[in-house]
């Protein structure tokens, strides 16, 4: 069995993540199972990662994707109670992992991440039908005022896609826009214009999702989001995993890379199995 209990519950995650875009579940995971996590994710066990993304100093890593397949502690993980259940309760039935990510905030040089929504390159890249898909965010630091946490805007996810420009695609060319990163650098390809965001802030507010290590944070692919620089000594790691509807696959082959786009549509079996153990 998993060394932590299932502690949400389905009406509450539902009843907030259909009014507001998300729900925030603090300390759900153990000071034990966060230190295995991150000793894993940093390169101290079995998983290498398909990609690693510095940021723009060239000095840190802001992200890592794909690789879940090198590592047995991290599909135990996808396949937790904890994440998979809320995720098939919110989608109605099955779920698979569509992208697997960590992104490393890291203390003085942790750089922005824009405002944006991320349908819009599931939508426009891949050709997800519906935005019937949910990210999960696991906390493996405070996330504290301090060490930017995420911001969103809630309640917003409500009206869909807000008009956004293709700049990286218009300047650079898709391929050239690809080969370059601008799918998970700071320069995001598709991001909110400043007005859409100030009005969407007045109509609805603003909120900082900070949580102790160990939380969960779901929130819909519709939801604007954005985070700011981390200048603190502080460091904010997180692990992220959209989980898709097994009835909202892809119309086509994906033609990203399967670090962004995972082509295994099998379904998630959830599995009680704890992560402190060998």
């Amino acid at each position: 069995m998993s060394s932590s209990p299932l502690s949400i519950s389905a009406a509450a995650i539902r009843r907030d993540y259909q009014r507001q875009g998300f729900h925030l579940a603090d300390a759900v995971f153990t000071p034990a199972e966060v230190a295995r996590l991150c000793h894993e994710v940093q390169g101290g066990g079995a998983f290498r990662s398909s990609v690693t993304v510095k940021e723009l100093s060239r000095d840190r890593v802001r992200s890592v994707y794909g690789g879940l397949d090198t590592s047995e502690l991290l599909q135990r993980l996808v396949a937790d109670p904890r994440l998979v259940l809320p995720a098939m309760e919110l989608l109605d039935g099955e779920v698979y992992v569509y992208q697997f990510k960590v992104n490393m905030k890291a203390p003085f040089e942790g750089d922005i991440w824009p405002w944006h929504q991320d349908y819009a390159f599931w939508a426009h890249l891949d050709g997800m039908p519906r935005p019937d898909a949910v990210t999960v965010t696991l906390y493996l630091d405070d996330v504290t005022e301090f060490n930017g946490p995420m911001i969103c805007i809630p309640g917003s996810h409500s009206a869909g896609l807000y008009p956004c420009v293709d700049t990286d695609a218009v300047r650079l060319g898709v391929d050239e826009a690809v080969r370059q990163g601008a799918d998970v650098s700071s320069k995001l390809r598709y991001t909110l214009e400043p007005e859409a965001v100030r009005s969407l802030a007045s109509d609805y507010g603003l909120f900082s999702a900070r949580a102790p290590r160990g939380s969960l944070f779901f929130f819909h692919p519709n939801l604007p989001h954005a985070s700011g620089n981390n200048i603190s000594p502080l460091p904010r790691r997180q692990i992220f995993i959209t989980y898709n509807s097994v009835k909202n696959t892809l119309p086509r082959p994906p033609t990203r890379p399967a670090y962004l786009v995972n082509p295994d549509t099998r379904p998630v079996v959830p599995r009680h199995e704890a992560l402190t153990e060998a």
